[in-house]
């Protein structure tokens, strides 16, 4: 009796795979699954705005690109929203790190070919030449400090590359050395 009902078992688990199988017949289509839930086709991807990153299966549509939040291109966890590619970029050189792990020449050269940029120091370890690190942003080493305004609404820190002496105030009370420049950290509204 307990034979039988391996026997039986095997024979339901053999059909099943076979009926997930499809006939196997190239002449033959196998009829659509229905699973219940709508689903876009599989190359719609994400309109501007819809989530995007990690965590969520859709990615963004042609055209955009993942805006994740902070800048940390994932690693935080939590998804980014699809955003629209530059159309056009000028050749301005003010070097920035993309969540490709390339350095771009701007941020609209990095936002047009579809990654967006990150802060995280595992990102692009290979500097420009004559360049110091500055968030997602490279400056030029002498004649230049790099200004970072913390955000008190949670969006991310700012980082320009501003000409001249790094010098303390009563709003940016912060002037710090960092590898090959230094950083002037401001408080933001």
């Amino acid at each position: 009796m307990r034979a039988r009902f391996v026997a039986y078992l095997l024979l339901i688990m053999v059909n099943s795979a076979l009926a997930a199988c499809g006939t196997g017949d190239p002449g033959v289509a196998d009829a659509p699954v229905d699973s219940g839930v709508d689903s876009p086709p599989p190359d719609a991807g994400g309109g501007a705005g819809a989530a995007c990153g990690l965590a969520v299966p859709t990615p963004c549509q042609d055209g955009l690109y993942c805006d994740w939040p902070q800048q940390t291109c994932g690693t935080g966890g939590g998804a980014g929203a699809c955003a629209e590619k530059p159309a056009s970029c000028d050749d301005t050189y003010e070097p920035i790190c993309a969540c490709d792990r390339h350095t771009y020449d701007n941020l609209c050269q990095a936002q047009a070919a579809g990654f967006d940029v990150t802060t995280d120091l595992t990102y692009c370890q290979r500097r420009p030449r004559n360049y110091f690190r500055c968030g997602y942003r490279f400056c030029p080493i002498g004649g230049t400090y790099c200004e970072r305004t913390i955000s008190a609404s949670g969006a991310p820190d700012e980082y320009r590359c501003v000409p001249g002496q790094c010098i303390a105030t009563e709003t940016c009370r912060t002037c710090e050395a960092i590898p090959y420049g230094e950083m002037l950290t401001c408080q933001g509204p």
